[in-house]
């Protein structure tokens, strides 16, 4: 467990108390292993920046004399790309005397930075992990998937995209906020994923979704600078 040790020491008590869930069932297999540190990084980044999305929609109601709503579904104008990499969730959202207000909630830099590492996430998955902020985690391959259908199901599912989960005024719907249309740039097959509210096990699935398109090699992390809404 020394490699899960030192997880815990890089990526805090949210890290800790994930993996220290886990000690009591023994012996990982490397695969099980490098699942768990991986889930370990993004359960620190998920609860440092779900944490502030939450303290940044109270201020957000408090501006606006409490007529908001959070995570709404929308289509942006003038998105040319296919279902369902044309919608995005917002984060903050008014309509406060009939004028309609929103904006993104970002983090600029991951809460914890470190040396990339490489995981054998599974016999046919080899992950680059380099360090990366939840709302935007960037995936590039020098490869070509095989197919885009998996993570075009992936992406409708679990960013609800038929818009039918309900939660509470004022709490979170667990859901992934976007994800941007595959495209080639510099060589790499990119796509990049707002997990937004969705939990720390996104990560993982996402990955295994990857798999599941044919690629062998995939980095993540966040390496290029917001880019905000006009």
């Amino acid at each position: 467990m020394n490699n899960l040790l030192l997880i815990c020491i890089r990526h805090g008590l949210a890290a800790f108390a994930f993996l220290c869930s886990v000690q009591a069932h023994g012996e990982t297999t490397p695969s099980e292993s490098a699942s768990l540190q991986i889930r370990a990084i993004a359960t620190s980044e998920r609860e440092h920046y779900v944490g502030d999305l939450k303290r940044a929609y109270a201020d957000w109601c408090k501006t606006k004399a409490n007529v908001c709503v959070n995570e709404l579904l929308i289509r942006p104008n003038g998105m040319t790309a296919p279902p369902p990499y044309d919608q995005i969730r917002l984060d903050l959202v008014s309509n406060l005397n009939g004028k309609f207000e929103s904006s993104r909630y970002e983090h600029e830099k991951p809460f914890r930075q470190f040396a990339p590492q490489t995981f054998q996430f599974t016999s046919k998955l080899k992950v680059i992990v380099h360090p990366f902020v939840w709302n935007r985690v960037e995936v590039r391959s020098r490869e070509q998937p095989t197919s885009l259908s998996p993570l075009t199901a992936w992406a409708s599912r679990w960013m609800d995209i038929s818009d039918t989960k309900q939660a509470p005024k004022g709490q979170l719907l667990g859901v992934i906020h976007s994800v941007t249309f595959p495209n080639v740039e510099g060589g790499y097959w990119n796509t990049v994923v707002d997990f937004g509210s969705s939990e720390p096990y996104m990560l993982d699935s996402l990955l295994r979704t990857l798999e599941a398109m044919g690629l062998a090699e995939v980095e993540i992390g966040s390496f290029h600078p917001v880019q905000r809404l006009q």
